[in-house]
């Protein structure tokens, strides 16, 4: 299981902090701990272009 949280960073809705943790393939939760995902100072210095995200 994975929950998601969006951040607009110049435009575009990107997940910047997820939590998952262990379930089963009929969505079965486990009582073990939540993992925190947080990605931080997202910056995009390569050739791609907003465009190249939206139809």
């Amino acid at each position: 299981m994975m929950k998601l949280e969006y951040e607009n960073i110049d435009g575009l809705l990107l997940p910047t902090k997820r939590k998952y943790k262990k379930s089963t393939w009929n969505a079965d939760v486990t009582d073990k701990p939540w993992t925190a995902v947080t990605w931080s100072d997202i910056k995009f210095e390569n050739d791609l272009t907003k465009k190249d995200f939206t139809k």
